[in-house]
Protein backbone atom coordinates (compact mmCIF):
# COMPACT_ATOMS: atom_id res chain seq x y z
CA UNK A 1 0.00 0.00 0.00
CA UNK A 2 2.91 2.27 0.52
CA UNK A 3 5.86 2.91 2.96
CA UNK A 4 8.58 5.93 3.27
CA UNK A 5 11.92 5.95 5.14
CA UNK A 6 14.07 9.07 6.61
CA UNK A 7 17.44 9.70 8.43
CA UNK A 8 21.02 10.21 7.81
CA UNK A 9 24.67 9.70 6.90
CA UNK A 10 28.01 9.52 7.15
CA UNK A 11 30.67 9.14 4.61
CA UNK A 12 34.13 9.02 6.08
CA UNK A 13 36.75 8.29 3.90
CA UNK A 14 39.33 5.66 4.08
CA UNK A 15 42.46 7.38 3.90
CA UNK A 16 43.35 8.97 0.96
CA UNK A 17 41.76 6.41 -1.69
CA UNK A 18 38.10 6.23 -3.37
CA UNK A 19 36.64 3.73 -0.84
CA UNK A 20 34.72 5.37 1.97
CA UNK A 21 33.01 4.22 5.26
CA UNK A 22 29.17 4.49 4.27
CA UNK A 23 27.24 4.87 8.10
CA UNK A 24 23.18 5.50 7.95
CA UNK A 25 20.54 5.17 10.26
CA UNK A 26 17.02 5.63 9.38
CA UNK A 27 13.49 4.76 10.27
CA UNK A 28 11.60 2.83 7.53
CA UNK A 29 7.44 2.32 7.48
CA UNK A 30 5.85 -0.12 5.21
CA UNK A 31 2.12 -1.18 4.88
CA UNK A 32 1.04 -4.32 2.81
CA UNK A 33 -2.48 -5.66 1.55
CA UNK A 34 -2.85 -8.77 -0.18
CA UNK A 35 -5.47 -10.80 -0.94
CA UNK A 36 -5.58 -14.25 -2.62
CA UNK A 37 -7.75 -17.21 -3.84
CA UNK A 38 -7.05 -20.40 -2.04
CA UNK A 39 -9.32 -23.37 -2.82
CA UNK A 40 -13.02 -22.62 -2.27
CA UNK A 41 -11.88 -19.55 0.19
CA UNK A 42 -10.18 -16.27 0.02
CA UNK A 43 -7.05 -15.39 1.70
CA UNK A 44 -6.77 -11.39 2.93
CA UNK A 45 -3.54 -10.39 4.65
CA UNK A 46 -3.14 -6.51 5.77
CA UNK A 47 0.13 -5.83 7.64
CA UNK A 48 2.44 -3.09 8.62
CA UNK A 49 5.90 -3.56 9.47
CA UNK A 50 8.47 -0.75 10.46
CA UNK A 51 11.52 -0.53 12.37
CA UNK A 52 15.26 1.48 12.71
CA UNK A 53 18.31 0.34 10.30
CA UNK A 54 21.72 0.68 10.39
CA UNK A 55 24.12 -0.42 7.35
CA UNK A 56 27.50 -0.45 7.82
CA UNK A 57 28.81 -0.50 4.25
CA UNK A 58 31.89 0.24 2.27
CA UNK A 59 31.66 2.36 -0.72
CA UNK A 60 33.74 2.81 -3.78
CA UNK A 61 33.16 6.24 -5.69
CA UNK A 62 34.53 6.99 -9.22
CA UNK A 63 36.05 10.20 -8.80
CA UNK A 64 35.09 12.85 -11.48
CA UNK A 65 34.01 16.90 -11.38
CA UNK A 66 30.33 16.93 -11.12
CA UNK A 67 28.67 13.74 -11.58
CA UNK A 68 30.57 10.47 -9.70
CA UNK A 69 29.18 6.46 -9.77
CA UNK A 70 29.55 4.59 -6.62
CA UNK A 71 28.88 1.27 -5.12
CA UNK A 72 28.65 0.38 -1.73
CA UNK A 73 27.73 -2.86 0.28
CA UNK A 74 28.24 -4.29 3.95
CA UNK A 75 25.95 -5.58 6.90
CA UNK A 76 22.92 -4.44 7.96
CA UNK A 77 20.83 -4.76 10.92
CA UNK A 78 17.22 -3.74 11.56
CA UNK A 79 15.78 -3.75 14.69
CA UNK A 80 11.65 -4.01 13.93
CA UNK A 81 9.48 -1.85 16.17
CA UNK A 82 6.53 -3.27 14.37
CA UNK A 83 5.97 -6.35 12.40
CA UNK A 84 2.96 -7.82 12.63
CA UNK A 85 -0.09 -8.32 10.16
CA UNK A 86 -3.80 -10.10 10.41
CA UNK A 87 -4.83 -12.86 8.13
CA UNK A 88 -8.49 -12.97 7.70
CA UNK A 89 -10.04 -16.13 5.41
CA UNK A 90 -13.60 -16.05 3.55
CA UNK A 91 -16.21 -18.30 2.30
CA UNK A 92 -18.64 -16.96 -0.20
CA UNK A 93 -21.77 -18.52 0.65
CA UNK A 94 -24.07 -17.82 -2.28
CA UNK A 95 -23.55 -14.37 -2.09
CA UNK A 96 -22.67 -14.05 0.84
CA UNK A 97 -19.37 -13.82 2.14
CA UNK A 98 -19.09 -15.21 5.23
CA UNK A 99 -15.38 -14.09 7.37
CA UNK A 100 -14.03 -17.05 8.97
CA UNK A 101 -11.34 -16.59 11.16
CA UNK A 102 -8.76 -13.58 12.11
CA UNK A 103 -5.39 -14.66 13.47
CA UNK A 104 -2.42 -12.28 14.05
CA UNK A 105 0.52 -13.34 13.20
CA UNK A 106 4.28 -12.18 13.35
CA UNK A 107 5.57 -11.83 10.30
CA UNK A 108 9.50 -11.41 10.39
CA UNK A 109 11.14 -11.04 14.05
CA UNK A 110 12.29 -8.33 15.71
CA UNK A 111 15.94 -8.33 15.36
CA UNK A 112 17.29 -9.35 11.29
CA UNK A 113 20.49 -9.17 10.06
CA UNK A 114 21.73 -8.97 6.65
CA UNK A 115 23.29 -7.56 3.87
CA UNK A 116 23.05 -4.58 2.04
CA UNK A 117 23.91 -3.56 -1.66
CA UNK A 118 23.54 -0.36 -3.91
CA UNK A 119 24.36 1.59 -6.62
CA UNK A 120 23.70 5.19 -7.58
CA UNK A 121 24.78 8.41 -8.47
CA UNK A 122 26.23 11.51 -6.97
CA UNK A 123 26.29 15.01 -8.29
CA UNK A 124 28.38 17.82 -6.52
CA UNK A 125 26.20 20.89 -6.10
CA UNK A 126 28.90 22.15 -4.57
CA UNK A 127 32.44 21.49 -2.51
CA UNK A 128 30.73 20.45 0.27
CA UNK A 129 27.38 19.80 -0.87
CA UNK A 130 25.97 16.80 -3.04
CA UNK A 131 22.86 14.95 -4.47
CA UNK A 132 22.40 10.95 -4.18
CA UNK A 133 20.38 9.17 -6.23
CA UNK A 134 21.01 4.91 -5.17
CA UNK A 135 18.69 1.81 -5.92
CA UNK A 136 19.53 -0.72 -3.12
CA UNK A 137 18.83 -4.18 -1.94
CA UNK A 138 18.54 -5.54 1.41
CA UNK A 139 18.31 -9.16 2.44
CA UNK A 140 17.67 -9.54 6.24
CA UNK A 141 17.48 -13.43 8.05
CA UNK A 142 15.58 -13.67 11.19
CA UNK A 143 17.82 -13.60 14.46
CA UNK A 144 15.48 -14.59 17.55
CA UNK A 145 12.16 -15.87 16.26
CA UNK A 146 11.32 -19.50 14.58
CA UNK A 147 8.48 -19.26 11.96
CA UNK A 148 8.92 -15.77 11.36
CA UNK A 149 9.98 -14.72 7.87
CA UNK A 150 12.85 -13.30 6.01
CA UNK A 151 12.98 -10.11 4.53
CA UNK A 152 14.05 -8.48 1.02
CA UNK A 153 13.81 -5.26 -0.18
CA UNK A 154 14.16 -3.19 -2.87
CA UNK A 155 15.25 0.58 -1.76
CA UNK A 156 14.86 3.31 -4.51
CA UNK A 157 16.53 6.44 -2.09
CA UNK A 158 17.31 9.97 -2.40
CA UNK A 159 20.31 11.80 -0.13
CA UNK A 160 21.00 15.19 0.52
CA UNK A 161 24.79 15.96 2.08
CA UNK A 162 25.11 19.05 4.01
Amino acid sequence: EGSFAFGAFMDRPIMHSDFSLHLELYYSFNKYSYSSPYESAYVNLKATTSGIFLPVMVRYTLQRAKTMPFINVGPCYAFNTERTGDIYTSVNNGGTIEVNETAKVDLISKNQLGLSIGSGMEYKLNSMRSLFLELRYNKLVNCDEKGARNSSQFMLLTEISF
